[in-house]
C-alpha cells in the first residue's frame, strides 16, 4: 500500500508548502498537495490562493534541487480543473505528477462520492474512507477493470490502525494520511 502524505503533513513545515513537500519527498513519501489557479498559473493552495502562494513551477524547481536518486512522485489535487492551466511537468522524468480528475497528466484519478459515479474513463478512483460502498468486493471489481483505488477521509487522515488494517486487507493501492510515518510503520509490521 502506498503512503501518501495529506497536504505533505507530518514533516514540521506548514501544509501545502514547498518546504513540506520537499521534506516529504526527501523522506521517501508521496506528498498530496492542493492546486488552484491564480492569475493563469497553477499554485499550491488549499483555499483561495493568496498572493504569496508558491507556483507549481517553483515547487518543481525546488524538487530538482534535491538531487534525488529516484523520481519524485506527487499527487496533485486540482481544485478548479475547468480553469486550471496545464501543470508543467518536469521534462527530464524526475517529477511524475499524477492528479485527481485531470485528463492531460500521466495518471488520472476521479474522486467519487457514490458507487454510481464509478467509471473506466480514469486510471483510478479516490474514495472517501467512510463510503458505504467501499468494500473488498468493489475494490476487487475496480482492480479487475484496471482501476487503482486511493482512499482519503477523516478516518484515515489521523492515526487509525483499525481502518488502515481494513483497507490493507481490501487491497487498496494507497491511503492519504496526516500520519505518513505511522502508516508506513504499520504497513511494515503488517506485511
Amino acid at each position: 500500500m502506498i503512503v501518501i502524505a495529506h497536504r505533505a503533513n507530518g514533516f514540521g513545515f506548514p501544509e501545502n508548502s514547498v518546504e513540506a513537500i520537499c521534506a516529504c519527498v526527501d523522506a521517501g513519501f508521496i506528498p498530496e498537495a492542493d492546486v488552484r489557479s491564480r492569475d493563469g498559473q497553477a499554485v499550491l493552495s488549499h483555499d483561495a490562493p493568496e498572493a504569496d502562494a508558491p507556483t507549481c513551477r517553483e515547487l518543481f524547481a525546488a524538487l530538482k534541487r534535491l538531487k534525488l536518486r529516484r523520481p519524485a512522485r506527487l499527487l496533485l489535487h486540482v481544485k478548479e480543473s475547468d480553469e486550471m492551466p496545464y501543470i508543467p511537468a518536469c521534462d527530464d522524468g524526475w517529477i511524475a505528477p499524477f492528479t485527481f480528475a485531470r485528463r492531460d497528466l500521466p495518471a488520472d484519478f476521479l474522486q467519487v462520492e457514490s458507487e454510481d459515479e464509478l467509471c473506466n474513463d480514469y486510471d483510478g478512483v479516490v474514495a472517501k474512507d467512510d463510503a458505504e460502498w467501499l468494500n473488498a468486493e468493489i475494490v476487487a471489481g475496480l482492480h479487475a477493470d484496471g482501476l487503482a483505488v486511493l482512499v482519503a477521509g477523516r478516518n484515515v487522515f489521523r492515526r487509525n490502525e483499525r481502518r488502515w488494517a481494513e483497507l490493507y486487507a481490501m487491497g487498496v493501492e494507497g491511503v492519504l494520511t496526516n500520519e505518513p510515518r505511522a502508516l508506513r510503520r504499520f504497513i511494515e509490521e503488517t506485511a
